[in-house]
């Protein structure tokens, strides 16, 4: 007995065979009972020949299977781990979190895809047993002050005796062998019928490994009401919220097209907003926010989102309007580490864009190219008649969002961070987050990423009123140098 108790803690080949339903466990292995239980308790969820009793178990996995062993408790709380977006995952370990059973790596991150250490593994179930007391282990190699009492519980409760009689290896990986077994024996190795299918394993082929669960919006049924002022009725599927610093976000999940995340930071300031008509420093900062934040200064802010794997253009955008000013980001929802960067870069320029003076003048240029090819063309010739048309007398008068030459050549740093810091405040921003991800999870996102923005003061929008004119109205629209 001892013999195969010490086998557990040594990852052995798996020999041709079928039992427990699976062609790579076969009768005479040592963790062949273990297997059958967990398919019997539904405990790994694989579907396919192979269940890969050598591999390395992930930590998310591990979570996952413990949470299963447990028949899936309530999960309380959405977690506080921002890699964590994976829809198998995210109840598991919030119970996990919820509970005291793990802390993760740090208080924001639970690494779920990393492989899973013995000392972690008997850490685990020991708080998940209620950290009972037992005599302390005779295993040398175990120095870690966290793993002393779980370790000397798993040998008191013989779950396991070590790799040696005198070393535990609690640094090595864990396999999805050992780890099933583990549990196993945490339940007391409840009795098994082995079921006795031969199914073809091909590891190369199908290593029984379940595919990462996709997030199911819930989104049918739902029928926007008129609202009683009149107003365009709101999306039920969409949750609206405020944050305590005056933020307002609206999240819906969509899995049409499935596995993409869109976000959006919203702020209610255009040219209108500026001091001068003119002047055109909203759009000028609007280009400066891709110049770097604190903690994304320059070209690091390039790289940041070159790594995500987002294009200029077709995922990342931007653009200035009279009214807003709107911050555009989309990057794959699967992915946990380029969603809370996206996040992250957003929350950066809500409220920390550096605005270096040196940028600013090599951006100067930038501006003044697009002011020339979008206004001094004959299409730009057109394009002005419009607004000198419409705006007159207005507020809006004079405030093309690109600004005019003269505003543009004599923009300073100084004027982009008075407008930045003035209107660039929780209170007159939105972030949105369309995608296929659970509200909870956007929702815990915007709170850890936009929650720390400081207030700022609430500033006082202008004046959009003006009186309709009933008169027609022309205007000839003339290219220079044609006459």
């Amino acid at each position: 007995m001892a013999a195969l108790m010490a086998a557990l803690l040594v990852a052995s080949p798996s020999p041709a065979g079928a039992e427990a339903g699976y062609g790579d466990v076969s009768a005479s292995n040592w963790y062949t009972d273990a297997v059958q239980w967990s398919v019997d308790q539904g405990i790994t969820g694989n579907t396919g020949p192979c269940f890969g009793p050598d591999a390395a178990v992930s930590r998310g996995e591990a979570a996952v299977w413990i949470y299963n062993m447990e028949d899936q408790p309530d999960a309380g709380a959405l977690h506080s781990f921002r890699d964590v977006i994976d829809a198998s995952q995210i109840h598991a370990i919030s119970w996990m979190a919820n509970s005291g059973i793990t802390t993760g790596t740090s208080p924001t991150t639970f690494a779920p895809d990393e492989t899973l250490q013995r000392g972690q593994a008997a850490a685990l179930l020991h708080r998940l047993a209620g950290e009972p007391s037992a005599p302390p282990h005779s295993f040398s190699d175990v120095v870690a002050p966290w793993q002393q009492a779980a370790v000397s519980w798993m040998a008191h409760t013989g779950i396991t005796t070590g790799t040696t009689p005198t070393t535990f290896a609690p640094e090595a990986t864990l396999t999805r062998g050992q780890l099933i077994t583990f549990l196993y024996r945490y339940q007391g190795e409840p009795e098994v019928v082995l079921d006795p299918a031969t199914p073809h394993c091909d590891p190369t082929v199908d290593d029984g490994e379940p595919e990462p669960a996709d997030v199911e919006c819930e989104n049918s049924g739902h029928e926007a009401t008129a609202t009683e002022d009149g107003l365009l009725p709101t999306d039920p599927a969409v949750r609206i919220g405020t944050l305590d610093n005056g933020l307002t976000y609206y999240l819906r999940c969509n899995d049409s097209p499935g596995g993409k995340l869109a976000l959006r930071l919203a702020v209610n300031a255009g040219s209108l907003n500026e001091a001068e008509a003119g002047s055109g420093v909203a759009h000028f900062l609007e280009h400066m926010l891709f110049n770097g934040t604190e903690k994304y200064p320059r070209n690091e802010l390039t790289k940041v989102l070159q790594a995500l794997g987002v294009e200029f253009g077709p995922d990342i955008n931007a653009y200035t309007s009279y009214d807003e000013t709107v911050y555009e980001l989309d990057v794959t929802a699967t992915d946990g580490g380029a969603v809370n960067t996206a996040f992250d870069v957003l929350a950066q320029w809500a409220h920390a864009a550096t605005i270096n003076p040196d940028d600013v003048e090599d951006e100067r240029g930038i501006v003044r190219d697009e002011y020339r090819l979008g206004y001094e063309t004959a299409d730009g010739v057109v394009r002005v008649a419009f607004p000198r048309m419409y705006d007159v007398g207005t507020p809006y008068e004079g405030r093309l969002p690109i600004g005019s030459l003269e505003g543009i050549e004599g923009a300073t740093a100084q004027d982009l961070r008075d407008f930045y810091e003035k209107w660039y405040v929780p209170s007159n921003m939105a972030v949105v987050a369309v995608g296929q991800l659970p509200l909870d999870i956007l929702e815990g996102l915007v709170e850890k990423h936009f929650g720390p923005v400081p207030e700022g003061d609430d500033p006082t929008a202008p004046d959009r009123s003006s009186e309709l004119d009933p008169e027609p109205r022309f205007d000839i629209a003339t290219s220079p140098g044609q006459g």
